[in-house]
């Protein structure tokens, strides 16, 4: 059990760790959850423990967090009570991106951007509404943790927002106006960041 960040006493196997993912985003009511909570402790007990089993699972942790939102598209059946669970799951991993980022740090956190921000520019274009506006929060909150090293995705971000503003939902339009204006006024502090990054993700 890992309470307030604790050191872990068992690193998870993968397969342990996916059951455990799992088992905590279908049990999350959105409704009432900020963040996942757990996943942030796990990720801080991992940072905290140091060793290197502890470093492999904070990457293996990443990973399935990142898999989690394709993935509960084919493990669950088509059924209704299926399809929501699928639901409820893939907006819970995107959420679980930025409590992954909250847990190890903004030092530690640029090493696992490369993994947790395609997935969540992957599905800022879902079907599902609940799924946009879960991205949105994702990649705003991790923006408010990791400044600099987002700069060095600025292309891939900007040009996922720019597809993204077709959108018609009023409440996903607000949220992406919040995110770009805040991902926008990041990067152009960014003295590292080329300009033809910038130029190239909005023509």
């Amino acid at each position: 059990e890992i309470v307030g960040g604790e050191m872990v006493k068992d690193v998870m196997d993968e397969a342990a760790t996916s059951t455990w993912l799992s088992d905590v985003l279908d049990a999350r009511d959105p409704r009432k959850a900020i963040g996942v909570p757990e996943v942030e402790h796990l990720a801080h007990g991992y940072l905290r423990q140091g060793d290197r089993a502890a470093q492999g699972a904070l990457v293996q942790l990443a990973r399935l967090i990142a898999l989690m939102p394709v993935a509960s598209e084919k493990l669950y059946d088509a059924t209704a009570r299926g399809a929501e669970k699928a639901l409820r799951i893939k907006a819970g991993a995107l959420s679980s991106c930025a409590s992954f980022v909250l847990g190890v740090g903004e030092e530690a956190a640029g090493e696992y951007l490369h993994v947790l921000l395609p997935s969540i520019l992957s599905t800022l274009s879902d079907t599902d509404k609940k799924v946009r506006l879960a991205a949105l929060e994702a990649l705003y909150n991790i923006s408010r943790v990791v400044r600099n090293d987002l700069a060095l995705f600025a292309g891939q971000i900007l040009a996922a927002l720019c597809r993204a503003f077709v959108e018609t939902d009023a409440e996903v339009q607000s949220g992406l106006e919040v995110v770009d204006d805040q991902l926008k006024s990041i990067f152009l502090e960014c003295r590292t960041l080329p300009v033809s990054t910038m130029l190239a993700a909005l023509s």
